[in-house]
């Protein structure tokens, strides 16, 4: 279902909260609070969400490849099995949130919170992690192969300056 910005505000503040599989491509849905909606398997491809809120979301399975994610929340978010790949998710706060399986080849990670973010099985190739805060996240089986460090904090507390 296509959905526009109007509607899916209008349905979220009567207290809407499931829009699984919606089409919200290449919306403008900046500071947009989808706190606890469930958007799992949504297309969200080139979406403008930044400074979104979508913590404890389920966004499961869904498309944001492309999107500009910077300054976004997403504490606690279910993000498993989505494409982020060459999204930008600079200063987003993915703190405990559920990233296992997802595609983040070519995503601008710069300063962003990971801290105990589940990481496992994760394509971070060629992934810009510059001052990125990965404290205490489970990285086991992520490919960050040609990904770029400076000032990166890695899961052990190690900041890592290979690109600086």
């Amino acid at each position: 279902m296509k959905l526009s910005r109007d509607e899916l505000m209008s349905r979220y503040a009567a207290g809407e909260r499931r829009f699984a599989g919606a089409d919200l491509t290449a919306l403008d849905l900046h500071q947009i609070d989808l706190q606890q909606a469930d958007l799992s398997g949504a297309d969200l491809c080139r979406c403008n969400l930044s400074e979104a809120n979508f913590s404890e979301a389920d966004l499961s399975g869904a498309d944001l490849s492309e999107a500009n994610l910077s300054h976004s929340h997403f504490c606690k978010a279910d993000l498993s099995g989505v494409d982020l790949s060459e999204a930008n998710l600079s200063q987003a706060n993915l703190s405990d949130a559920d990233l296992s399986g997802v595609d983040l080849s070519e995503a601008n990670l710069t300063e962003a919170d990971l801290q105990n973010a589940d990481l496992s099985g994760v394509d971070l190739s060629a992934s810009n992690l510059q001052g990125a805060n990965l404290r205490g996240a489970d990285m086991s089986g992520a490919d960050v192969t040609n990904s770029r460090y400076c000032h990166t904090i890695f899961p052990s507390g190690k900041v890592r300056n290979d690109h600086c």
